[in-house]
This record gives C-alpha cells, sequence and structure tokens, in this order.
C-alpha cells in the first residue's frame, strides 16, 4: 500500500541564476520530471504544489497523472506551499521538495514503513535533516488547526521517528554546481 505524495515545486530558485531550476534539462529531461516518475512508481496519488512560473511548470506535468495545487504566496517561501497543500490533502501522506532526483520508490517505501506508530517520520542523513517526510492523518489535522507551528517545529513536538537514511535524503540541486553533479550522477557515472 502506498500513501499520498506532494511534490513541492513553487519556489523562486533564487540560488540558480535567474533559471527555474526544475525546468532545467538534466540529461535531456526536466529535472522535476525525476521526482515527478520516482514518486508516481510509488503512489497513484500525487499532487505538485506549483506557483513561480506555475504555467510553464504545469506545461511540463501535463501529460504525468499529478494533481495540481497552485500555491499563490509562493514568493513567501516553502511554508506557504507546505500550509496549502496540508490544506488540500488529507494524511497520511509523504511530502519532498520537487528538487530531489535522487528519492526513488525504495525511499518512499521506506519512509512510509518508518512512520508507523509515530505522527511524523523524517529521514536524517549524517545529522542533517532531509526528506522525505511522512505525516500522520493527525498531524494533518493538527498542523491544520494549529496556526504558531511551522511543520519543521511541530514535527519535533508531537510523536516523531527520525530515521537514519542515505545520502540520497541530502540530495537537492540548489545551485549550478549542484546541477552538475546531479547530471553526473543521473548518467550512472561517479561524482567527483
Amino acid at each position: 500500500m502506498s500513501i499520498k505524495v506532494i511534490l513541492l515545486a513553487a519556489g523562486l530558485s533564487k540560488r540558480m541564476g535567474g533559471i527555474n531550476k526544475l525546468l532545467t534539462p538534466v540529461n535531456g529531461k526536466p529535472l522535476i520530471l525525476y521526482s515527478v516518475e520516482n514518486a508516481l512508481s510509488y503512489s497513484n496519488s500525487v499532487y505538485v504544489v506549483t506557483g513561480h512560473e506555475r504555467e510553464k511548470v504545469e506545461n511540463i506535468l501535463s501529460s504525468y497523472p499529478v494533481n495540481i495545487i497552485y500555491n499563490q504566496a509562493y514568493h513567501e517561501g516553502q511554508e506557504t506551499s507546505l500550509k496549502t497543500a496540508l490544506n488540500a490533502v488529507d494524511g497520511p501522506l509523504i511530502v519532498m521538495p520537487s528538487d530531489m532526483p535522487f528519492i526513488t520508490k525504495t525511499d518512499f517505501e521506506r519512509c512510509e514503513k518508518e512512520l508507523d506508530g509515530y505522527e511524523c517520520a523524517r529521514a536524517f542523513y549524517n545529522r542533517e535533516a532531509g526528506h522525505p517526510v511522512a505525516l500522520s492523518r493527525s498531524f494533518v489535522e493538527i498542523y491544520r488547526s494549529d496556526t504558531t507551528h511551522r511543520v519543521r517545529t511541530l514535527s519535533k513536538l508531537v510523536s516523531h521517528n527520525f530515521y537514519i537514511a542515505g545520502p540520497a535524503s541530502i540530495m537537492d540541486v540548489d545551485t549550478q554546481d549542484d546541477l552538475k553533479k546531479a547530471e553526473t550522477l543521473l548518467k550512472g557515472e561517479n561524482m567527483k
């Protein structure tokens, strides 16, 4: 059994020098499609939160069976995308940024398993918080009624399972150098 997946794809890509990283081709395919295809290999209920360059992102996604959620406050930061998504989708669910092309079906399955008996499960690698993050139905309900805490803060206040995962859990694409490394790794070559 798989649970819903929310991919956050509304950001401004500020560290990429004016280009939308999610639209950037990596080995001939827009970066966002790696996360979308990996999420769809795990779940048939995938939601993508759009914002910046919404029309371009949604156009790329038009042939994929995903649900689109538009965050009109995307310019205010990632928490607004989380809030928009969690107000629209009931838990349990898994959430992650869509600039993480190395998170696979196996990672989603592990995260779902780690949620069992907890309100929140989050991957960690080398003491660094990573993704994916799984949230229970009751966590989503608590978040909706709690106007004072961000998701990250609330996840520490409820029963949580911060589990050790592999390096993919912290490998996002934020810079041009990250993009080059991702291209190399996605070709199957060793990263230098």
